[in-house]
C-alpha cells in the first residue's frame, strides 16, 4: 500500500516558515515567475529559456522521485501514480492521469513506461496569458520538465514528456504525453532530448555570465571607439580622419556614403578595391529598385535600419545616418570572405560610427545653414537697397569668397501645388530650400540666394555659367520637378546686370518677368518683354495702367469677377496665338464652339472686331503691362 505522506496536509507553517514532508519551502508568485523568465529570455533567448526551464522542472521532479523510492510503495505503479499527487502539492496545475501502462524491459532494472494526461489551470499557461496573450505554442516547460524527471527516476530511464495542447494557446486544457526513451519514435527524440541532456542549470547560468561578460567587453569597446571618434569632431577632423580611426580600431574596411550613395570617405580600401565595391553595389541597388517598381510600391526605402547585404563581389553590413528624423547617409563594413559573419560588435560598431557621422555631419549642417542665413541676409540687404556703397557690397562678398565686381543676373523662381492641399506648405517650402540648397552643392555653385514666399532668389555671376541664363534657369526647374513632381515651378529672369549696387533695380526686372511666366511658357525673361517690360520699369508706370485700362473698356470693368476674368484671359491667350482658333481652345481646354462664343462676348464689350492687326496688337501690349504690373493675373 503506497505510504500517504504525499498528502496536501503535508505542507505546513512553523514560526514563519513552510515545510513540504519535513523540507523547507518558499512561496513564490506566479508573476515573480514570469519577471524572471522574461529577463532570463532577454539574456540566452527563447529556445535556450525553454531547455533551462524543463531542467529546472526536471531536477524537481528527480529530487520528489527520489524521496519517493525512500517510501513503501508496494509496487512500482503506485510510485509513478504518487507522482502526480506530488505534483499538485507544488502548486504547478491540477493533474489527471488519462492512460498508464508500465512493463519491465529486459532489462529487469528498467521499466517501459506510456503515460497520457492532463493539466489544468497551469501556473505557466496563466502567467503567459497574463504577460503577453495569446501563446503560438505550448509553454508549460517547468511542468514538462517536473514530470520527465519524476518519471526518469521511477522508470530508471528517460522519460520524454510533451505538451500537446495548452491553455495559453487557448485549448481547454494542457494535455501531455510520456514515453520512456525505448519507446520514442526516432525523430522525437532527436527533437526533444537536447532539452534534457544540455547544460545543468549552474551551467546554463555560467553561460548566460559569460555571455554578459561578453556583452559587457562589447559595450566597452564600441564606447572607446564612440570616444575616439567623438574626439575627432571635436578636433575639427573630417569623414574621411572619423573613416581611418575605424579601420585603424577594427581592421574591418568601411565606407561612408551620403544618402545617394556617394562616397564621403573610405578607408581599408584601395582605389580600384573601392570602385569594383562601389560598381557591385550600385547593380545590387538597380536590380532591387527594379523589382520594387514593378510590385508598384510607394517609395524605394531599404536600409531604414542596419542590414547585412550580399552582392557578387563583397558583403556589407549597412546601416543608415540620421539627421532630424530623415537619411542623410550611410556607413558600411565591408566583409571579406574570411569574415563574411557579422557579429554583434560588428553591428554595434557599425552603429556608433553612424551616431559619430550624424554629429559630424549635423555640425556641418548647421555651419552651412547659419552661412547660408547669412548669405541670404546679405542678398536681402542688396536687393533692397539697404547697403547703399558699391565698395561696401564688394568687400562684404570677399568675405564669403564671392566676387560682386563680375556681371550677374537676378533669377526669381516661384512654385505652386497642382493639387489643393498636398502637403504642409512650411513642410514643403523647407524641402523646397533643401533641393536648391543640394543642387548647389552638387554643382559646386558659389551664388547668393534668398527665400521668399512660395519661391527662392538668385543672385547668378556670369562666370559660373557654361550655357545661357534660360539654359541654366532651365536646369534648375528639371532637377526641381524631378524631386518634386507634384510642384509646378515658374522663373523671371532680369536684364543682365554690371554694377552690384544696381541689383534692387535687376530685381525688380526679375519680379516683373515673373509675372509673364506660365506653366507653358515657365520661363521669361525681362528682355523678351520688350518695350512694354521698359515702360512699365520707368516712371510712367501709372501712366501706361491708365492707357491700358482704356483699351480694355468695359471688358476690365471688373476684372476680379471670375467670368470677366476668364473672358480676359481667352482674350490674351488667343492674341498670343496670333489668331489661331485650334491652337487656342487647344492651350485653354475649350471647345471652337464655346471658344467662338467667348469670343463674340469679348467683341461686345470691346465694341470692335478683332480682326485688326494694329488694334490686337495694342490690346496684348495693354494686357501684358496690367499682367507686369501686377495688376491683373489673368494667367493663374
Amino acid at each position: 500500500m503506497a505510504n500517504n505522506i504525499f498528502l496536501p496536509e503535508s505542507l505546513t507553517k512553523r514560526n514563519g516558515e513552510y515545510y513540504a514532508d519535513g523540507e523547507r519551502v518558499v512561496l513564490l508568485s506566479i508573476s515573480a515567475m514570469g519577471t524572471l523568465k522574461e529577463d532570463i529570455a532577454k539574456n540566452i533567448g527563447k529556445e535556450r529559456l525553454k531547455g533551462f526551464f524543463i531542467r529546472h522542472g526536471k531536477e524537481l521532479g528527480e529530487n520528489d522521485a527520489r524521496k519517493a523510492l525512500t517510501m513503501n510503495f508496494s509496487t512500482t505503479k503506485e510510485s509513478i501514480e504518487q507522482g502526480p499527487v506530488m505534483h499538485m502539492l507544488k502548486g504547478h496545475a491540477n493533474v489527471e492521469v488519462t492512460y498508464l501502462k508500465s512493463d519491465k524491459t529486459d532489462d529487469e532494472s528498467k521499466w517501459s513506461l506510456h503515460m497520457e494526461g492532463n493539466w489544468f489551470h497551469s501556473f505557466e499557461a496563466e502567467e503567459y496569458v497574463n504577460r503577453y496573450g495569446t501563446a503560438n505554442e505550448p509553454v508549460c516547460n517547468t511542468l514538462v520538465g517536473y514530470a520527465s524527471g519524476y518519471l526518469s527516476v521511477i522508470s530508471n530511464q528517460q522519460v520524454i514528456v510533451r505538451e500537446i495542447t495548452c491553455e495559453a494557446k487557448g485549448d481547454n486544457c494542457c494535455s501531455w504525453i510520456a514515453k520512456s526513451i525505448d519507446l520514442c519514435d526516432e525523430n522525437v527524440v532527436k527533437n526533444e532530448l537536447k532539452y534534457y541532456e544540455e547544460d545543468t542549470i549552474i551551467d546554463e547560468l555560467g553561460y548566460t555570465y559569460e555571455k554578459l561578460l561578453i556583452e559587457r567587453n562589447n559595450l566597452r569597446r564600441a564606447a572607446n571607439i564612440y570616444s575616439r571618434l567623438t574626439e575627432e569632431i571635436f578636433k575639427g577632423n573630417n569623414l574621411q580622419s572619423i573613416a581611418e580611426v575605424v579601420y585603424e580600431t577594427t581592421g574591418i574596411p568601411i565606407i561612408i556614403d551620403d544618402f545617394k550613395f556617394r562616397s564621403f570617405a573610405y578607408a581599408g580600401l584601395s582605389t580600384s578595391q573601392y570602385f569594383e565595391i562601389d560598381s557591385s553595389f550600385k547593380s545590387y541597388l538597380h536590380e532591387n529598385r527594379k523589382l520594387f517598381t514593378e510590385k508598384k510600391e510607394k517609395k524605394y526605402e531599404p536600409f531604414l535600419s542596419t542590414k547585412k547585404v550580399v552582392t557578387d563581389h563583397h558583403t556589407r553590413l549597412i546601416t543608415p545616418i540620421f539627421i532630424s528624423n530623415k537619411i542623410s547617409g550611410y556607413c558600411s563594413f565591408i566583409l571579406t570572405k574570411s569574415k563574411a559573419e557579422v557579429s554583434e560588435i560588428d553591428v554595434m560598431t557599425i552603429e556608433r560610427v553612424s551616431l559619430a557621422c550624424s554629429l559630424y555631419l549635423l555640425n556641418e549642417k548647421n555651419c552651412f545653414e547659419a552661412t547660408e542665413r547669412m548669405k541670404g541676409y546679405f542678398l536681402d540687404n542688396i536687393l533692397y537697397g539697404k547697403i547703399s556703397s558699391k565698395k561696401d557690397i564688394i568687400q562684404r562678398g570677399n568675405f564669403i569668397n564671392l566676387d560682386l565686381t563680375q556681371s550677374y543676373y537676378i533669377v526669381f523662381i516661384k512654385y505652386h501645388s497642382i493639387e489643393d492641399k498636398l502637403e504642409n506648405e512650411l513642410v514643403f517650402h523647407e524641402a523646397f530650400m533643401e533641393t536648391i540648397t543640394e543642387l548647389l552643392k552638387e554643382n559646386k555653385l558659389n551664388l547668393l540666394f534668398s527665400q521668399r514666399t512660395n519661391g527662392v532668389v538668385l543672385l547668378v555671376p556670369t562666370p559660373i555659367l557654361t550655357k545661357t541664363i534660360e539654359s541654366f534657369s532651365r536646369e534648375i526647374l528639371k532637377f526641381l520637378s524631378k524631386n518634386h513632381p507634384f510642384y509646378r515651378f515658374r522663373t523671371g529672369i532680369s536684364m543682365i546686370g554690371e554694377h552690384i549696387d544696381q541689383a534692387f533695380k535687376h530685381y525688380n526686372e526679375a519680379r516683373t518677368a515673373l509675372r509673364m511666366a506660365t506653366e507653358k511658357n515657365a520661363i521669361v525673361s525681362f528682355e523678351s518683354l520688350g518695350v512694354v517690360g521698359m515702360l512699365v520699369n520707368s516712371n510712367n508706370e501709372e501712366a501706361v495702367k491708365q492707357t491700358s485700362r482704356y483699351m480694355l473698356g468695359k471688358l476690365y470693368d471688373n476684372p476680379s469677377c471670375s467670368k470677366n476674368k476668364e473672358l480676359l484671359k481667352t482674350l490674351y491667350v488667343y492674341l498670343e496665338n496670333g489668331g489661331n482658333l485650334e491652337q487656342t481652345s487647344d492651350d485653354l481646354c475649350l471647345s471652337v464652339s464655346g471658344l467662338r462664343y467667348r469670343l463674340q462676348k469679348i467683341k461686345c464689350l470691346l465694341g470692335r472686331e478683332l480682326n485688326d492687326s494694329n488694334f490686337n496688337y495694342q490690346l496684348f501690349l495693354s494686357l501684358q503691362a496690367l499682367m507686369i504690373t501686377g495688376e491683373l493675373s489673368v494667367l493663374e
